[in-house]
């Protein structure tokens, strides 16, 4: 098994501000620049939107219904801020290419170009998700989508794959893409293509993507733990589809920022490669012998099967619903297994050691 490069792709970070300060200072910038204010410091052509040239870099503003949008053109993709005001707090959200935690640079350096002295320690800073990716030849794409499938069926929250397909607005088009609850976080995991692409590929922009997304919040592991998890469900993916001869390397033409190296989860992989998650159950029976009586370690391979309500548990062991919740119970408080809520309704999964 062989270790993964991963490429960052875009992350969301939002400041929050406990005062109108900030949005009003952005505000005023913007309409004065807009009427000329500013010609003796900043280069700019008076339209909307203002183009700004300023130390050689060319950024643009605009204004859509109270919000205020700043793009500037940063490696492969464009850096945005946006700014808004509500109940008297000032709200900017900064998506990036690479690790969030630059995010605030990308802020300072905004506010920098006001001339104005907003202190970016006072506001709180909430980091929303960060995306990492590595591109793979198409000929790889079937096997890629089912390992998408078998994740989703042993850990899957939700299966988007054709909502995203329909809709008109989306710029790529999914060949598979499920969300998962591991170890009780959410990943988001998904394979896609941009929404034109030609087949058999013209260009390196035409090969599919694997693309991992974590979300920071409600989740018990640190960023760096999180990320990591994402690199190494890149890398099991890689290692059951086989990728490591179809990776198609930055130097062809994608040159975004490392993330670092994924290395395959061992559970996870014999988890897809067997489709279920059973022996990892029949593994735990020798290590904690006082929980597996008949009616627990029934329950307990059900849940290895894929992920399942204690409903569904109920109906397909012909047990009372109570009875299923107690066992459960005791598997969670053990450490065995996990749950997370859909809807209305909690599923059971296998825990494991990502």
């Amino acid at each position: 098994m062989q270790t993964i490069d991963t490429f960052w792709h875009r992350s969301r970070v939002i400041y929050t501000f406990r005062s109108t300060y900030p949005y009003n200072t952005v505000n005023a910038f913007f309409w004065k620049a807009f009427n000329g204010e500013f010609r003796n410091w900043v280069k700019a052509e008076f339209t909307k939107p203002i183009t700004i040239v300023n130390n050689e870099l060319v950024a643009k503003m605009c204004y859509r219904n109270g919000i205020i949008v700043y793009k500037k053109q940063t490696g492969m993709d464009e850096t945005v801020i946006t700014c808004s005001t509500l109940n008297s707090t000032s709200t900017f959200h900064v998506i990036r290419t690479g690790d969030p935690i630059e995010a605030r640079n990308d802020l300072q350096a905004f506010f920098d170009l006001l001339h104005k002295g907003i202190e970016i320690d006072r506001a709180e800073e909430r980091m929303i998700y960060s995306e990492q990716f590595l591109r793979y030849h198409e000929k790889k794409e079937t096997e890629v989508s089912k390992a998408l499938e078998l994740l989703y069926k042993l850990f899957g929250c939700g299966d988007i794959t054709r909502r995203d397909k329909s809709s008109k607005k989306k710029e790529v088009y999914y060949l598979k893409r499920v969300l998962l609850n591991i170890g009780g976080s959410r990943i988001d995991i998904k394979s896609y293509r941009p929404k034109n692409y030609q087949s058999p590929a013209k260009g390196i922009k035409d090969h599919p993507k694997l693309e991992v997304t974590v979300y920071y919040e409600k989740t018990k592991l640190s960023k760096e733990e999180l990320e990591k998890v994402g690199r190494n469900l890149i890398a099991t993916v890689a290692e059951y589809a086989n990728l490591y001869d179809y990776i198609l390397p930055s130097s062809w033409g994608f040159n975004y920022p490392t993330s670092g190296q994924g290395n395959c989860i061992l559970d996870v992989l014999r988890g897809l490669e067997e489709e279920s998650l059973r022996w990892k159950i029949e593994q735990l029976q020798d290590i904690k012998k006082e929980l597996f009586n008949s009616k627990t370690r029934a329950i307990a391979l059900k849940v290895a099967e894929k992920a399942r309500t204690a409903k569904e548990i109920s109906e397909k062991l012909n047990l009372p619903v109570r009875t299923v919740q107690y066992h459960l119970k005791k598997l969670k408080k053990a450490g065995i297994i996990s749950s997370y809520r859909r809807g209305n309704n909690y599923f059971y999964s296998v825990k494991l050691n990502c």
